[in-house]
């Protein structure tokens, strides 16, 4: 113990490691740094610094806890974007887009963000033209990852509780088309499967006069290529592109006349059940 300042210690190892400790009250104390990195008097300074402190009522462990918080941009990439790619569907493409959309913020420790952070950036996007859907989305990212950061105790509380999502109008539009529009689609469709038949009528000809072999003859086929059942199966069920092009016969319940879009290819999450009228089914 120095016999100059009272609570500044050199701590000896059996090891012969020496370290440099300041005691700052009953049984409180603080690490400052080894006897090889420090000289005594530069430990001295920073133990003196420690003691006005703790006298100012500032708990220098606290402080030095706090110094060790994550920034947003170390968090999401060692902590939050491993969990989130394990566990949640979009995991990597969320964390993409929380660093895409807050890039002001990724040098900001965790405990340093608050509620007017986002209120400012909320209010620049806004003006910005930027959809409030959109920024409800971006935001709603953010508050997920912090959730999980005071879960896993990188931070005492959310900062971000008492931000609530932007008012936007929750009537949407659904677009179907009429009868005209569907009629002219369904025209177009049928030009191109005749277009299809012919031309390959037309190669085979070529083929066989030449002597090669021909071509699949395709003019006593349903359909010569995935587009227009594809076509008819959106239209009488209204399913997005992306769950028509995932679709396989395991999805489908010919006897039932049901088709079964999975939870991981539905823009939900959720697994749904769509009954096939007859030109469905039979498509």
């Amino acid at each position: 113990r120095d016999t100059k300042l009272r609570g500044f210690i050199l701590r000896v190892q059996p090891t012969g490691t020496m370290s440099y400790i300041c005691q700052y009250g009953r049984s409180k104390r603080i690490t400052i740094g080894k006897a090889e990195i420090l000289t005594p008097t530069q430990a001295r300074d920073r133990a003196k610094e420690i003691l006005a402190d703790a006298i100012r009522g500032v708990d220098p462990a606290s402080a030095k806890k706090a110094a060790k918080v994550h920034n947003l941009d170390s968090y999401l990439t060692n902590v939050y974007s491993p969990w989130a790619e394990t566990h949640q569907r979009q995991g990597a493409a969320n964390v993409a887009m929380i660093k895409a959309s807050f890039p002001e913020l990724l040098k900001i420790k965790l405990d340093k963000i608050t509620p007017w952070t986002i209120e400012k950036w909320r209010s620049s996007k806004l003006k910005g033209g930027i959809r409030p859907s959109s920024i409800n989305r971006y935001i709603g990212a953010l508050k997920a990852a912090l959730a999980k950061a005071v879960e896993w105790n990188f931070i005492k509380n959310h900062p971000l509780d008492t931000v609530k999502p932007v008012k936007t109008d929750s009537i949407t539009r659904v677009r179907f088309l009429s009868d005209k529009e569907e009629a002219a689609l369904r025209l177009a469709l049928d030009k191109r499967e005749e277009e299809i038949k012919e031309k390959r009528r037309s190669a085979n000809t070529w083929r066989r006069e030449r002597g090669y072999d021909e071509l699949p003859n395709l003019i006593d086929k349903h359909f010569t290529d995935a587009i227009k059942p594809m076509v008819i199966l959106s239209l009488n069920t209204g399913l997005r592109r992306g769950e028509l092009f995932s679709l396989t016969w395991q999805d489908v319940d010919i006897k039932r006349a049901l088709l079964t879009v999975s939870s991981e290819r539905t823009k939900s999450g959720k697994t749904r059940h769509i009954p096939l009228n007859r030109e469905a089914l039979d498509t």
